[in-house]
């Protein structure tokens, strides 16, 4: 298998070209740019997160929310809309935690 990073660096070096990479996987890019927005702050996360949401907004729906991946367009816009924390302040991700649906009994 191919890691997160390497894939990003792959579609990078593709993009630099402006060959479209036609062998990229659009749900890994995508998770991959939500973990590195996860794993930053302020205006670098917002960068992560409007490059996924660029790659997403093609569909202009949530593709990924009937898929394994973990990545999730609402965590995405939810994380990208708020406001920028003051100075250098570390802000919390916002995630969304859902129960499993259970069968009525």
């Amino acid at each position: 298998g191919i890691s997160a990073a390497q894939e990003l660096e792959y579609f990078g070096k593709k993009a630099e070209g402006k060959e479209a990479p036609k062998d990229s996987c659009l749900h890994g890019l995508v998770t991959a740019l939500q973990v590195l927005g996860a794993v930053s702050s302020g205006r670098e996360r917002r960068k992560f997160l409007a490059f996924a949401e660029d790659l997403l907004y093609f569909g202009s729906s949530d593709v990924l929310s009937s898929s394994p991946w973990p990545a999730r367009r609402a965590e995405i816009l939810t994380n990208l809309l708020v406001p920028l924390p003051a100075g250098d302040a570390q802000e919390p991700w916002r995630g969304f935690r859902g129960d499993s649906v259970k069968p009525a009994s």
